[in-house]
């Protein structure tokens, strides 16, 4: 599979996010003034290394802007640049399979709080990858619906 690089908006000139789910830094030279003394520094293209979560196990990056360092999730920036902006009421970014590792394009779409509910609910708790049979590998389960949940466990007793 051949990769495409798309820049991100809002960084256009600084990075790019590819078909794969990667980030680069773009080519680039900036003047600026240190210690009172102008300089030129070259920025070379090269592929950021992600920082992976282990509270949520969701990557991210660490983008620099005009002097500003800001950690922004990699597939925030895939999708912004391969599916623009998100429309109004649906700012988050849902993956399809719920693999938050899986940051291709394909994977990423703009959703609500509630359709991201509604995907674990038609998963019944599993990646749906493997629901669909587009993946053998069996993936960890995330959560259990009520239905299959023992007695006791997650349940109100009504009296």
């Amino acid at each position: 599979m051949e990769e495409i690089w798309k820049p991100i908006p809002g960084y256009e000139e600084h990075y790019a996010a590819s078909s794969l789910g990667r980030i680069k830094s773009i080519r680039r030279t900036v003047k600026d003034v240190k210690n009172g003394k102008e300089r030129t520094r070259i920025f070379k293209e090269k592929v950021l290394r992600f920082n992976v979560s282990k509270t949520h196990g969701r990557a991210s990056v660490m983008l620099s802007k005009n002097g500003e360092l800001k950690r922004i999730l990699v597939a925030r920036l895939v999708c912004l640049a391969f599916h623009g902006l998100p429309p109004e009421g649906k700012e988050n970014v849902l993956h399809y399979d719920d693999n938050h590792t899986n940051n291709i394009p394909g994977n990423l779409r703009w959703g609500s709080l509630k359709e991201n509910a509604a995907d674990m609910r038609r998963n019944l708790g599993y990646w749906p990858a493997y629901i669909d049979g587009r993946s053998k590998r069996p993936r960890k389960k995330t959560w259990r619906p009520v239905a299959q949940r023992g007695s006791g466990e997650g349940l109100v007793a009504s009296s």
